[in-house]
């Protein structure tokens, strides 16, 4: 019988292709032993990768050689402490340590989703999971469970397939629920996406004015954006119009748009007739402005009269 060291080195080398999600390729073999290169000549290899984790997968949620209970909510998981410990680093410390944990039978988690967790242990034991049936969101909040145990294997590659689902349908859901699971790799992922698009009207659906306040200030301040500032003042306005937000608000909202930035024609009659900035204020923009301006003048100067001077 294969000793509990040497099971765990078969499962961790277990690379899993095709559609499904590779998790165990990317996962440090921390009881692996040493290979020389004559152990790995082809001709020398039993592959039985299909096996191995065919039978661990049979582990998964029973109570055969099951030596600890997850709870989560309501429901209760087998589990085998071998199996999360080798591949999070968060049970591999809560079983090992002198904490009350790891000497008893049944361990609660606080504040985690229990259908999320069941899919987090299904990939765990079995090495893949289908993405397709799975709200955009939800896809947001396993990656969060996935930091939050320390599973540290299974972030990179599971970013990256968050990577290629991000679109315009989904790209505020999945930024709403990375804002409020304080992820900010997925945050950067959708951010990324959003400096891709060049038209605000693509960006203009139902879930963009079911923003947060909070959340919309952090793409109106992006320089990398491919939008002009006029649009994005417009685009603060149309949420503010929806969203009927107050006075306050609504100035917070605004003062994330380089006013300075924009046209004088486009300063007196687009945000000048909005009513969403003062008079006064509007001056003091345009003040700014001037004295942008004429800072560049004055430097595109300087460089034109160095040029002449060196007879360029």
């Amino acid at each position: 019988m294969l000793s509990n060291d040497k099971r765990l080195g078969l499962l961790n080398s277990v690379a899993l292709n095709g559609k499904y999600i590779d998790f165990y390729s990317h996962k440090k073999r921390r009881f692996a032993g040493n290979t020389t290169d004559d152990q790995t000549s082809d001709s020398l290899v039993m592959d039985m990768k299909d096996m191995i984790i065919t039978n661990y997968s049979q582990l998964y949620l029973s109570t055969k050689f099951s030596d600890i209970v997850i709870k989560v909510e309501d429901q209760s998981m087998p589990c085998h402490k071998l199996v999360l410990g080798s591949q999070s680093d968060f049970f591999d410390r809560l079983f090992e340590t002198q904490m009350l944990e790891s000497t008893q039978s049944e361990v609660e988690l606080k504040e985690t989703d229990p259908q999320l967790f069941r899919l987090l242990l299904k990939l765990t034991y079995c090495g893949r999971i289908h993405l397709q049936s799975l709200d955009p969101t939800d896809v947001i909040k396993l990656y969060g469970l996935i930091q939050r145990y320390q599973f540290n294997g299974f972030e990179a590659p599971f970013l990256s397939k968050i990577k290629t689902f991000v679109n315009t349908s989904n790209v505020w859901q999945l930024l709403e629920t990375s804002m409020a699971s304080h992820l900010s790799d997925c945050q950067t992922v959708c951010h990324n996406f959003l400096d891709t698009i060049c038209v605000t009207d693509s960006l203009l659906s139902e879930d963009f004015f079911e923003l947060s306040v909070e959340t919309l200030k952090t793409i109106l301040v992006r320089n990398s954006l491919r939008f002009s500032e006029v649009d994005l003042f417009l685009l603060a306005k149309k949420f503010i119009d929806v969203n009927k937000l107050d006075d306050n608000t609504s100035d917070e909202l605004i003062r994330c748009v380089r006013l300075p930035l924009m046209r004088y024609e486009d300063l007196l009659s687009i945000v000048g007739n909005s009513g969403l900035v003062s008079d006064k204020r509007l001056m003091d923009v345009m003040r700014s402005k001037s004295l942008i301006d004429n800072m560049d003048n004055t430097c595109r100067e300087l460089v034109k009269n160095r040029a002449l001077f060196h007879g360029l």
